[in-house]
């Protein structure tokens, strides 16, 4: 939960267009508006945590939300014994509540798993959320099994799987609402299916799995935990076109720009006519690609039985089917569809038609691909720079524009709940804030990946040519962030120090300030903003002082939340550094073929912090 204080940030206007200005108020407006304000159930976000002290156990909840929680049950579990109380508490936002419990002491000394339990209320469902502890009796000791829990992502139904050097011993901890339907152990883990009986709801939380065991007359416990991405029950919802009709539609586009590819375009019709198939083509074959990919993933773990690549590959099929694209699929892409196959072609032949065919990348890319069958008669395939910008740029519209539009339906939904529930205070405002700068970002983002015209100035000059750049680019985004900086969680050096209030104050106002500087960055940007691309080179807003102005401020408010908010580890925080340089060198790299930006490195000659470096 980010959190900052109010700032507001000098915007020279004057070099924002008008057109722009107006047209993401429009989006925005439309965006915060037209979406419910229900959808999702981490409008309640509470955070559960327990200490003990001798047979006094105090279990305190805290209100992360903007909204009241209803507080039903708290439950402690000990040594088979369980303690509960009906309480029926409200917690206003940002308060705490905190209960005690008088628990039996174990018979053997030793550490033991203590379990809390807090029952609420959310969407009129009752959930849970549970938090486990070790509580030590006379000493501490741990059980030579450890175990390691997984990241996990279920709809419907789905896997936990929990790593361990004894899976038999592993027990595993839910909130009430998941179901363990089985348990099937193996030599390195314990994989469990489990099923919700929750509906409609999307939620993020911790579940726990701990070992424990007897030995040299003391019971010894090791505790692991991981996190649940509980989707929506929309999960298996993929828009209202069915897969065959998708792939039909594909098949017809395709052969309509191949018969018309057939002969040169002579008249203004035809040459809008193929660049109109070519694209219509690529966006009825990605509405089916995106739409069965999770299906194709899950067909192909059948056959492969090495943990690594099954691992791999379940982390994406769990990510295409998971709540990254839910929105995408539930208010997106058909309304989508529907627009590209009314309008695309009246642009094309009003806005596009002084552009030769011969130039125009995704009709090259569709060319490329009627060449592909001659391979095999040993016809060489129809190949050049064209081609090449129009497989690349498709590959980034294919990746970026379901999560961008996801998130941007995500945020507008949050950010319509925030306002609805906006309650006064610092941090309620500062939350609010950072909230919206992060909406902003990922609406203009969505923006450029989704339009690319002359009439915004934003056509692609250039695509980034090196493996290099994309890797360090999608290292930052799911499914891959889900793997790539495990290899830096680490702790190395304990950083956390209990500071006082009013340095974890400044500190917050310190984090909105450079959220406004992220979102600065990106109005600045304008119709231009996207990823592993030059769409023309930015000298105005933070741009006029640094090169990279929005990774200076994500990275400085990572390592503030590292350091002074305890979030981050060293480990992480050297991660965040390393790649997010690594992306402004490669990005430097690929916009140095441009002479403008050869020009603009002269004016400008900071990367990161003026006068600095």
């Amino acid at each position: 939960m980010w959190r900052a204080s109010a700032w507001v940030w000098p915007i020279e206007v004057s070099r924002i267009t008008l057109r722009t200005c107006i047209t993401f108020s429009i989006l925005s407006a439309i965006a915060v508006l037209s979406l419910p304000a229900d959808g999702l159930s981490d409008a309640i976000d509470l955070t559960l945590s327990h200490h003990s002290i001798d047979n006094v156990v105090t279990i305190s909840i805290k209100n992360n939300s903007v909204t009241v929680a209803t507080i039903e049950d708290i439950c402690a579990e000990l040594n088979h014994g369980k303690y509960c109380y009906n309480v029926k508490e409200k917690i206003k936002p940002r308060e705490r509540f905190s209960y005690r419990f008088l628990v039996a002491l174990p018979a053997m000394r030793g550490s033991y798993p203590l379990v809390a339990t807090a029952s609420y209320i959310n969407k009129g469902q009752r959930l849970s959320l549970k938090h486990v502890a070790l509580f030590n009796y006379m000493e501490t000791v741990y059980s030579d099994d450890n175990c390691s829990a997984e990241y996990a992502t279920i709809n419907k139904t789905g896997y936990i799987k929990v790593k361990s050097t004894n899976p038999h011993n592993i027990e595993l901890v839910l909130p009430d609402e998941l179901i363990i339907l089985s348990a099937t152990p193996s030599s390195e883990y314990k994989l469990y299916k489990v099923t919700s009986q929750t509906k409609g709801l999307r939620n993020k939380y911790p579940y726990s799995a701990y070992i424990e065991d007897v030995r040299h007359g003391r019971h010894r416990t090791s505790i692991c935990q991981g996190t649940i991405d509980y989707g929506t029950s929309d999960a298996g919802y993929r828009g209202i076109v069915p897969p065959y009709a998708l792939l039909s539609l594909s098949m017809l586009f395709l052969f309509v720009t191949y018969h018309m590819l057939m002969r040169v375009p002579g008249t203004r019709v035809s040459a809008a006519l193929v660049k109109y198939t070519s694209r219509m083509f690529l966006v009825a074959f990605s509405y089916y690609i995106l739409q069965n990919i999770g299906s194709f993933l899950e067909l192909t773990m059948i056959y492969i039985n090495n943990y690594s690549c099954h691992y791999i590959l379940s982390i994406i099929m769990n990510n295409f089917r998971g709540s990254n694209y839910n929105y995408f699929f539930k208010y997106f892409i058909d309304l989508y569809m529907v627009v590209c196959l009314t309008i695309t072609y009246p642009y094309l032949y009003y806005y596009e038609s002084n552009k030769p065919v011969e130039q125009d990348k995704y009709v090259s890319l569709l060319r490329s691909i009627c060449s592909l069958p001659g391979a095999c008669v040993k016809k060489s395939i129809y190949w050049n720079k064209h081609s090449k910008s129009g497989l690349l740029t498709y590959l980034i519209k294919l990746f970026y524009v379901p999560y961008l539009t996801s998130w941007v339906i995500n945020n507008s939904i949050h950010q319509k709940a925030l306002t609805m529930n906006f309650q006064m205070g610092f941090f309620t405002v500062n939350e609010y804030l950072v909230a919206l700068f992060i909406y902003i970002d990922t609406l203009i983002f969505a923006f450029g990946y989704l339009i690319e015209s002359r009439i915004f100035k934003n056509e692609i000059k250039s695509v980034e040519p090196a493996i290099s750049g994309w890797i360090v680019c999608l290292w930052c985004y799911p499914p891959f962030n889900e793997i790539s900086f495990k290899i830096f969680d680490h702790k190395i050096i304990d950083i956390t120090y209990n500071y006082p209030q009013w340095v974890i104050n400044i500190t917050i106002c310190i984090i909105t300030i450079l959220w406004g500087v992220f979102a600065w960055a990106s109005v600045s940007m304008g119709t231009r903003a996207s990823n592993l691309t030059n769409r023309g080179i930015v000298r105005h807003g933070p741009y006029k002082y640094v090169r990279h102005p929005a990774y200076t401020a994500k990275i400085i408010v990572w390592f503030l939340q590292g350091i002074v908010m305890g979030q981050y580890g060293l480990g992480i925080l050297s991660g965040f550094l390393l790649i997010y340089v690594m992306r402004a060198l490669t990005e430097e790299r690929h916009l140095s073929l441009d002479k403008d930006y050869i020009e603009y490195k002269k004016s400008v000659k900071w990367k990161f912090i003026p006068k600095i470096i």
